[in-house]
């Protein structure tokens, strides 16, 4: 379960770089 623990910490970081990107346009 260790590959869904990382996939799902780099949906987080993926996420927040979108609502950076989201409040920057």
């Amino acid at each position: 379960k260790g590959d869904l623990s990382a996939t799902s910490s780099m949906m987080s970081w993926r996420r927040r770089l979108q609502i950076a990107v989201n409040a920057a346009t």
